[in-house]
């Protein structure tokens, strides 16, 4: 279990903490990043999702209601 209340000011005692939660089968394998790559995280996600949305959507009809000057209540569809 990874302790959260430690005083961890640096990575490698996050990466110490990590390993050291688990003994049993095998220590956690804990693969250090550097700072670039979480601010890239963008780009590495483009290969796994699309662009653009793979399903195609239908125009949403918008619908405006008004109440003339003389009485008449008018509708129109876009």
């Amino acid at each position: 279990m990874v302790n959260k209340r430690r005083a961890a000011e640096l990575q490698e005692h996050w990466v110490e903490e990590f390993q050291s939660a688990r003994k049993k089968p095998s220590p956690f394998n804990v693969i250090e990043r550097t700072q670039e790559v979480f601010l890239a995280f963008s780009e590495q996600l483009k290969p796994v999702f699309k662009a653009t949305c793979p399903i195609p959507a239908r125009p949403i009809p918008e619908v405006s209601f008004r109440v003339q000057d003389d009485g008449v209540f008018a509708y129109q569809i876009y």
